[in-house]
């Protein structure tokens, strides 16, 4: 014998699941058609015998701490070991398109409720369930053509695009070939010629190894420029004139340093004329006041 697997404990479950939610929908109908949903003393026993229904089926049971008889349906009266196997073995022989008769319930097949129980059923909700749930339409041929032209035109725009990039490569390539071939041709007027300043330019066209720069896949490197080229000369700062002397702060008046003077008093002619400072003018007269004699 086969033992059970997880699919067959499943669909076990899945009955189980079925029965019981069809079992307490029966009871919500049943007791709403006898009017004692409000009234749960009149529906429940004190023993262990389940419900006492006023309308039941041909099974009677007595209770052990009375002599009184009451009616039970068979789903109770029934062994939980029995209603367990009957559960897992529950088939439906009825079609998916119609409404099971009374006799055609899976409940009353299997013998868990009378017939009479089964005409309060509600109609069955059946409820498919998909493992993979893939949302599928139909298109028309307006739409599919429609996305054939947008798939054609995306295509060529790939394929015109990969075409300029292979065209702009090829381009680079022939410029880059131009100007190698070029290089080529100058270098051997390069090597014999000298610059101004007396360096050959030949040593440096050429790779540790000795073979041309050029063979090498390297350019000719010019010989190095003079520091004193690339600097400009250093401009005096000329002094500023003495009309605009009086508006400078006094830390940048142009005053003659004590040093300045004993350069002038022991220095050439030559120096005493160009380290010697004019005097600064007098200060201006303060305004208001007239310097003028009558």
């Amino acid at each position: 014998m086969r033992r059970p697997d997880n699919l067959d404990r499943a669909r076990a479950a899945c009955a189980t699941q079925e029965v019981v939610d069809q079992f307490y929908t029966l009871l919500d109908g049943t007791l709403e058609a006898l009017g004692l949903k409000d009234k749960p003393s009149q529906i429940y026993n004190c023993d262990e015998t389940g419900f006492a229904m006023e309308r039941g089926p041909d099974t009677s049971t007595t209770s052990p701490g009375s002599s009184t008889t009451s009616s039970i349906p068979l789903a109770a009266a029934q062994p939980s070991t029995s209603s367990t196997t009957s559960t897992t073995t529950c088939t439906c022989t009825c079609s998916l398109h119609r409404q099971p008769t009374p006799e055609e319930h899976p409940l009353v097949a299997e013998g868990l409720i009378p017939r009479d129980l089964a005409a309060l059923l509600p109609p069955i909700q059946r409820r498919p369930v998909r493992r993979l749930p893939v949302a599928a339409r139909v298109i028309t041929a307006s739409e599919y053509e429609h996305q054939y032209l947008k798939t054609v035109e995306k295509e060529r725009a790939g394929n015109a695009e990969r075409q300029r990039r292979a065209a702009l490569k090829r381009q680079r390539e022939m410029e880059r070939a131009a100007v190698e071939e070029t290089i080529e041709a100058v270098i051997p007027d390069v090597g014999t010629t000298t610059s101004d300043s007396g360096n050959t330019i030949s040593p440096s066209l050429c790779d540790s190894s000795g073979a041309p720069a050029a063979e090498a896949g390297h350019l000719p490197v010019p010989p190095p420029i003079p520091s004193a080229i690339l600097q400009p000369p250093a401009t005096p700062s000329a002094a500023p004139p003495a009309c605009r002397q009086r508006f400078q702060p006094p830390a940048r008046r142009t005053h003659p340093t004590p040093s300045a003077l004993s350069d002038t008093t022991t220095g050439p002619a030559s120096s005493n004329a160009s380290t010697t400072t004019p005097p600064p003018p007098p200060p201006p007269p303060p305004r208001g006041k007239s310097t003028s004699r009558p």
